[in-house]
């Protein structure tokens, strides 16, 4: 994705900026999070970061930073941090969480939040529903949306089948 970028001000003229999602083929020493905003999820959240590091690293090392968390508390702000390289797996997995918990739903993302969905796939982002599928919802301001997106195929392939399996371990 090629945006133009105006220097004029500063003498440099006008240059592409290149947007892209991470090459990685690891989660090692990258950015990676399962969103864990509010309590109520975090328990489930943490299980799976933690099960997917354990699985596709190995064993925790405290002393060494593996992998990173840094929550953007905005799906837009999600999106863009895999847009333009800055993480390499995200998910926002609440309405299923609730869920498995047997909780009502609580907060959690909804289709506006997903607006721009299209701006990250024609990135290169891949989105799915945090369930394997595609990322879909109704035109509503109610409906609570899981989501996953992966920044390149090679790290969905690595992590997509060890969420799916948490996922169904948990069921309700």
């Amino acid at each position: 994705m090629r945006e133009s970028v105006n220097n004029r001000d500063s003498g440099l003229g006008t240059q592409d900026l290149i947007l892209s999602p991470s090459r990685a083929q690891t989660l090692a020493h990258g950015f990676a999070s399962v969103s864990n905003f509010f309590p109520g999820t975090k328990v489930l959240a943490s299980e799976l970061m933690e099960r997917l590091v354990l699985e596709l690293i190995g064993p925790a090392d405290v002393k060494r930073a593996m992998v990173f968390d840094d929550q953007y508390i905005s799906t837009g702000g999600q999106f863009y941090e895999l847009i333009v390289g800055h993480d390499r797996f995200n998910a926002d997995l609440r309405p299923i969480f609730y869920r498995m918990l047997g909780q009502p739903e609580g907060l959690c993302c909804h289709p506006y939040d997903c607006a721009t969905m299209l701006i990250a796939q024609e990135a290169g982002v891949i989105l799915t529903d945090g369930r394997g599928q595609a990322l879909d919802g109704p035109m509503d301001v109610t409906t609570g949306l899981s989501w996953a997106g992966f920044a390149n195929e090679a790290l969905r392939r690595q992590i997509e089948p060890l969420m799916l399996d948490f996922l169904r371990g948990r069921r309700r």
